[in-house]
């Protein structure tokens, strides 16, 4: 038995040597592991990022995509409303505003009376609205069949001008076609 108990020293001798070495290998195993891991671990946040950056890009060119999208739809909107309301609104406030013009026109020139024509539909509004701002002495109104809709024309002594909000709806309108419109064509 002594011969056992002699090998069994001398292995647990050798063993003490094998197991610096079965540590160090385990040691270098985890190091070699753990590189491995970090490599890997870079690698799959470098293809993280170009996803998320993809992701950014596609988002960011859907986000303009509807941005364009709106702003066409909001237009097309803009226009059927205005549209309709417009030349209604410019035939309801004409009377007025033909006075207010013919005011301005008697502080700024010195004729002795301005000549107003107008289209018959407009003739009576025209009328009482120069009347209620009183400026029936100053100016006179008289039927025109040439024109129609909210049109007038304002002459006095030394010039004159025309008053047409039918022109001014028909060019609000059709730079919001143009702009409809292109944004469109793009």
């Amino acid at each position: 038995m002594t011969h056992q108990a002699l090998i069994l020293e001398e292995f647990g001798a050798a063993g003490g040597g094998l197991a610096a070495e079965f540590e160090q290998a385990r040691n270098d195993a985890y190091a070699e592991g753990f590189a491995a891991g970090k490599a890997s671990a870079a690698e799959q946040a470098a293809i993280d990022a170009g996803i998320v950056e993809a992701v950014e890009r596609a988002l960011q060119a859907s986000d303009e995509s509807l941005r364009a999208q709106a702003n066409l739809e909001l237009g097309r909107a803009l226009h059927s409303v205005l549209s309709q309301i417009m030349p209604a609104l410019a035939n309801k406030g004409f009377a007025q505003e033909t006075a207010n013009i013919v005011r301005d026109l008697n502080n700024t020139h010195a004729a002795p009376k301005i000549e107003l024509r107008t289209s018959a539909e407009q003739f009576s509004r025209v009328a009482n609205a120069l009347e209620q701002a009183g400026l029936q002495e100053r100016a006179s109104a008289a039927e025109d069949p040439v024109l129609s809709g909210a049109v007038a024309i304002a002459e006095w002594e030394d010039g004159g001008i025309e008053i047409n909000l039918d022109d001014a709806v028909k060019q609000i309108l059709s730079a919001l076609d143009g702009y409809v419109g292109a944004e469109e064509r793009e």
